[in-house]
């Protein structure tokens, strides 16, 4: 669950139940309309501030969940990172359909896989399975790590993304 306070008297405005687990990410989107709250078991919820309304719900992270959220400057993209080592790129746009009364209007959907662009060999001369990140119908694209949990990412004024996290030998 997540709270909203008024911080001029402490008043509670808002609060907004969706997760089923532990929740440990919030985004705010710059222009103030949206706030963006993930959990441990990788889902992200958008919500609509003013009337505190679920807009869309969505998946992709795997194991671990999302330790971090972050808006582009025209809210429009929002970028996760987690504990599955990918930093993953989310189109927020609703469907023209979306009434705004609670119910959810996306759920991913069956998805496909990216290959990462270079593939491990092995000493014996076989290949070795490049990791799958699974990309579904919400996000634009996703970025593996080699085994690194993200734990950190950032939107620059520039509309880069920066993402930090623990090297893993």
């Amino acid at each position: 669950m997540v709270r909203m306070w008024l911080v001029t008297n402490g008043y509670p405005v808002r609060m907004f139940t969706g997760h089923a687990s532990n929740i440990t990410a919030l985004a705010c989107s710059p222009d103030g309309k949206i706030l963006a709250s993930a959990d441990d078991s990788g889902t992200i919820i958008l919500w609509d501030l003013a009337p505190g309304k679920l807009l869309k719900r969505m998946r992709g992270h795997g194991k671990g969940g999302i330790w971090s959220l972050t808006w582009s400057v025209e809210s429009t993209v929002l970028v996760s990172g987690g504990a599955d080592g990918t930093v993953r790129v989310w189109d927020v746009q609703l469907p023209n359909d979306a009434n705004g009364q609670g119910k959810v209007v996306g759920e991913g959907g069956a998805g496909q896989k990216m290959e990462p662009s270079v593939s491990n060999v092995s000493g014996a001369g076989g290949k070795k399975k490049a990791k799958e990140v699974t990309v579904t119908s919400d996000q634009i694209s996703a970025f593996p790590t080699k085994k690194s949990p993200v734990y950190n990412v950032m939107f620059t004024q520039q509309n880069l993304v920066l993402a930090g996290g623990a090297f893993l030998p």
